[in-house]
């Protein structure tokens, strides 16, 4: 780090305010000019000599160096006094009374929530380097040079000579010869090469599967057959299956239905009325509802013996035989 340094000659001109004279004067450069602490604390302990405010006064200064004892190597300079830089300033004096932006070589351009850096003198690049890959400007160029207001600088003279017709000329300058075909080859004397003969490796032949990427996930593993009872589809027996079975094929069960059983509701009947529900097969629902719809002498129909029936399903399950009797 460069740090920071007072001007010893501003220090001198406050110090002197209350301290003054030729005795003062030499001792304050002396100690300024001092190279070592050694000979900086003998300047100082000559002034507190002569009078101890004047050197506590001094003392209280140099919580910032003015002295080339306390300073740092790595800037290479012994100055003690900022002349050079009233110079500097003397110098661009013109430069100063104009606008920052005219100074400015690098400018932060802000992209939504991000930030980038685009340096717009000598060799003009941004930060999101898309301008040095593609050799098109990016949109934080063309913010920079709408802002500079440079007429010199177009966008379009910033595009990379390799999208120039000139360089695409110089690409194909050179043809491409035609080719004979393999008929019209001279055929060499030379030794013919051939590949080598084919060997057949030890071991089971690798298959055809293709090399997965890095990160790609694998098949997973099959299952061992060790330790499985294998079945027969035919007889049903253990130990073989069904292309090796000798035995007599057995008929097996018959399926069931898939879905869910059905239930066979009864509705409750009449007064005086008995009916008995056959027991249910395939079929038998409906034929047990068409012959109880046909009417008879004795017995009243039996529409007007069945309850209307509400949406939904029935709550309870009635019993298959229902019978009742008046008193």
């Amino acid at each position: 780090m460069l740090g920071h340094r007072m001007c010893a000659r501003h220090v001198y001109t406050n110090w002197k305010k209350k301290y003054g004279g030729a005795v003062f004067e030499d001792l304050f450069w002396g100690a300024a000019d001092a190279y070592y602490i050694a000979r900086f604390e003998k300047k100082m302990e000559e002034l507190k000599k002569i009078s101890v405010p004047a050197y506590d006064d001094l003392k209280i200064s140099l919580f910032c160096p003015w002295s080339r004892a306390f300073f740092t190597e790595y800037s290479s300079s012994d100055a003690v006094e900022n002349n050079l830089g009233e110079s500097f300033n003397a110098a661009i004096r013109i430069a100063r009374t104009k606008k920052e932006l005219k100074l400015i070589s690098d400018y932060e351009v802000g992209y939504f929530n991000d930030r980038f850096v685009v340096k717009m003198r000598g060799d003009i690049s941004c930060t999101c380097r898309m301008y040095k890959i593609s050799g098109i400007p990016c949109c934080h160029i063309v913010s920079a040079l709408r802002l500079e207001k440079n007429a010199d600088q177009d966008p379009k003279t910033l595009i990379s000579d390799w999208f120039t017709i000139e360089k695409l000329k110089t690409c194909y300058a050179n043809p491409l010869k035609p080719v004979n075909g393999m008929n019209m080859w001279k055929v060499t004397t030379n030794v013919r090469v051939n590949p080598p003969p084919f060997k057949k490796l030890p071991g089971r032949p690798p298959g055809k599967k293709r090399k997965r990427d890095k990160g790609e996930p694998r098949e997973p593993p099959k299952i061992s057959k060790r330790g499985m009872k294998i079945h027969c589809g035919s007889c049903g027996q253990e130990g073989h299956n069904k292309m090796y079975c000798k035995n007599h094929p057995v008929p097996k069960p018959p399926k069931n239905r898939p879905g869910r059983p059905r239930k066979e509701v009864i509705p409750p009947v009449s007064a005086g009325l008995f009916i008995h529900a056959p027991e249910a097969t395939p079929g038998s629902r409906r034929k047990w509802f068409a012959s109880a719809s046909q009417p008879e002498h004795d017995v009243p129909s039996l529409s007007s013996a069945l309850p209307k029936r509400g949406p939904g399903r029935p709550r309870k399950k009635f019993s298959e035989g229902v019978s009742s009797s008046q008193p």
